[in-house]
């Protein structure tokens, strides 16, 4: 028997289970050899190692498919604002779990 998954882009919930601490399957726009590809990859929250939990990567086997980190607002031109931002600027879609 097969099990269907829903892909969903509600990105405010995606950033509620990555900050519950749980591991998301989901999919990426990223850049591979200069291509740009939609890789399948596992989001994580990672602690920073400032006491804060800000720092979330995206991992496609040992290499980091997208990461977003609050501190980095305003000091990369062009960087996304929000978590929110950045998910929708990478075409992020994952599958949400019901916990």
């Amino acid at each position: 028997m097969r099990i269907g998954y829903k892909m969903s882009k509600d990105y405010s919930r995606l950033k509620e289970l990555l900050d519950k601490g749980y591991s998301v399957v989901c999919t990426a726009e990223t850049k591979i050899d200069s291509l740009t590809r939609n890789v399948f990859c596992v989001a994580e929250l990672k602690n920073k190692g400032l006491g804060t939990f800000e720092h979330y990567a995206f991992l496609h086997g040992k290499m980091v498919a997208l990461a977003y980190n609050d501190d980095m607002v305003g000091q990369i031109k062009d960087y996304p604002k929000t978590f929110e931002d950045m998910m929708k600027l990478r075409d992020v879609q994952f599958i949400d779990i019901n916990v």
